[in-house]
């Protein structure tokens, strides 16, 4: 029996036979004599990978996993692009060398540059290209490669693709298990979503590991069991049923609004990025939006998205909401994420850069767009308005100023728009929350945006490994931040919401009823567990709680405190 560790990042546990995936070989190099011929055969392969792309995103969409069906269709469209077709056409062309590597070599060059770039989104878009590359040269060699599989399987890689999830027979695959790979990956997303229990970060798993080895994961801490004991195999099978269990448990809080156990009302609301995730949101009973991240109508495609775009997809998301709020935060991007048409210069460090409300007050036109087409789409709908990144008093007063303006031009050309909204901002900087009473009198609401005011209070790159067992939202200088800024909130009588990862972190969830939250925004998978988190825990008892840890002085006091707490209360 060998146990070894890793990152949990699909919740569930389970136990199969390993199943070792390797695809992503380097293609050996053919000199050809007819090009043309090569080009053509390397068309045809496009044409029938697009075909089977788009039939994996439409099983995926049958799966109820629209989001992800979508990481599908857009790679369809990805693989006609100028940067990998036609250079894979120019490269056969100039070097007379077979499709299968032309293709990697123009693939390698675009993820080069792509991986040059320090951004998660960027990172996952390196991913696509690679997964591209290699359907295509399965389909250049004439191949499947499809697994079936006849027994619970656990699949073990050192990375997988969100297609080679779709391909495999889903009814027997019981956990995904890889040696590298990050919580944000397109192929964790859709293991997330499919329920199916995923560790990643597993150091030497594919040599450690033997064909037909049995398997026990915990996709919540993380542990790996290669041939597990009797006992072992007894105690996971215990787990597997409480894991059925409590699943069916949370429904009991579907209908329900969330609240204290003893009636202080929260609003639980989710974060989105698109219609696909709203209505993965109102399908686990969300009570409205928190976060609308409308940087991703920008990025991927060849100019500014109009004005009566943008105003579809946001009227479309408010529609399906109903009365429930809308809280649409204004483009929030910058140096660190690839959007050619802007022509942003690479910044040393993009975090300190130009970026989201920095950005928007420098392009007028690009801000103005957007701030209209808010004020257009929300004419009788609960949309509200929020600014990121928000650091001095002039940045606000500024923006403010600019949505008046887009009133007034949109009045001038007789167009309807909504006369009154409410206006937000996120708190993401230290300089924020040390001056929330001042902004508190310039704006409807706050949103705390964990992340990064965790990131910037402690100086650690949140995706610097090397660092990153200072990174902790659980360190008392941020909590001390983020209490002051509820309190602000508090007294001038306006709505302070959580937004970040934190909001739904089960330790910290009696700390924010403690600290007076109002509003907490998830992801729409964690809506009903947090729901019935909340309802296990006393206000007074939360109150007193938050007292205590605003006096403590090290993340591992506040850590025992905080599991004490939860031991004792919550189930």
């Amino acid at each position: 029996m060998i146990v070894l560790t890793g990152i949990g990042v699909s919740p569930g546990v389970d136990i199969g036979k390993a199943y070792k995936w390797e695809n992503y070989l380097k293609p050996q190099i053919i000199n050809i004599n007819n090009a043309e011929v090569e080009i053509e055969r390397f068309r045809q392969a496009v044409d029938l990978e697009i075909i089977n792309t788009l039939d994996i995103a439409e099983c995926i969409r049958k799966a109820s996993a629209k989001k992800e069906a979508d990481v599908f269709t857009a790679q369809a469209v990805m693989i006609k692009s100028p940067e990998l077709y036609d250079a894979t056409i120019e490269i056969i062309k100039s070097d007379c060398v077979n499709a299968e590597f032309a293709i990697w070599q123009a693939a390698n060059i675009i993820i080069d540059v792509i991986e040059g770039i320090d951004d998660e989104y960027m990172s996952q878009r390196a991913s696509d290209i690679r997964d591209i590359c290699q359907r295509i040269c399965t389909q250049l060699k004439g191949e499947t490669e499809k697994a079936v599989f006849i027994f619970a399987t656990v699949i073990v890689a050192c990375k997988l693709m969100p297609s080679d999830i779709a391909g495999f027979d889903l009814q027997f695959v019981k956990g995904i298990v890889m040696q590298d790979g990050g919580s944000a990956s397109h192929a964790v997303i859709l293991a997330r979503t499919l329920g199916i229990p995923a560790v990643v970060g597993v150091a030497g798993i594919m040599s450690i590991v033997a064909e037909g080895a049995t398997i026990a994961l915990n996709g919540d801490s993380g542990r790996i069991i290669v041939n597990p004991d009797e006992s072992e195999i007894n105690n996971i099978n215990t787990l597997i049923k409480e894991q059925s269990k409590a699943k069916l448990l949370l429904e009991r809080f579907r209908g329900f609004r969330t609240q204290t156990a003893d009636g202080i009302k929260i609003e639980l609301v989710a974060n989105i990025a698109n219609i696909s995730d709203a209505e993965r949101a109102l399908a686990n009973d969300c009570e409205g939006i928190g976060l609308f991240r409308t940087e991703f109508l920008y990025i991927d495609r060849k100019e500014t998205p109009g004005e009566d775009e943008q105003i579809k997809v946001y009227e479309s998301v408010a529609k399906l909401m109903g009365n429930k709020p809308v809280i649409i935060r204004t483009l929030d991007i910058g140096g660190d994420k690839d959007v050619p048409y802007l022509k942003l210069a690479k910044e040393e460090n993009p975090y300190l850069g130009l970026r989201a409300i920095r950005l928007c007050l420098k392009k007028r036109e690009l801000f103005s767009s957007q701030l209209k087409a808010l004020l257009r789409a929300a004419i009788n709908k609960n949309i509200r308005i929020m600014f990121p990144m928000i650091t001095v008093i002039d940045e606000l007063i500024h923006a403010k100023e600019l949505v008046r303006k887009a009133q007034r031009e949109l009045a001038s050309q007789g167009v309807l728009y909504a006369q009154e909204v409410l206006i937000g901002m996120m708190v993401e900087t230290p300089a924020a929350a040390m001056l929330a009473n001042e902004f508190a009198e310039e704006v409807d609401f706050f949103s705390i945006g964990t992340n990064d005011l965790t990131q910037y209070t402690l100086a650690v790159d949140r995706g610097n490994q090397s660092v990153a067992d200072l990174y902790s939202t659980c360190n008392p200088s941020v909590l001390k931040l983020i209490a002051m800024t509820a309190s602000a909130a508090h007294q001038k009588r306006i709505p302070v919401g959580i937004c970040g990862e934190a909001a739904s972190d089960s330790l910290l969830l009696p700390f924010w009823v403690g600290i007076e939250i109002s509003e907490l925004s998830v992801s729409p998978g964690q809506i009903l567990r947090v729901r019935s988190e909340i309802s296990q825990i006393s206000n007074e008892e939360a109150h007193k709680l938050a007292d205590d840890v605003l006096k403590m002085k090290s993340v591992i006091e506040v850590e025992q405190a905080l599991k004490a707490f939860r031991g004792e209360r919550i189930k």
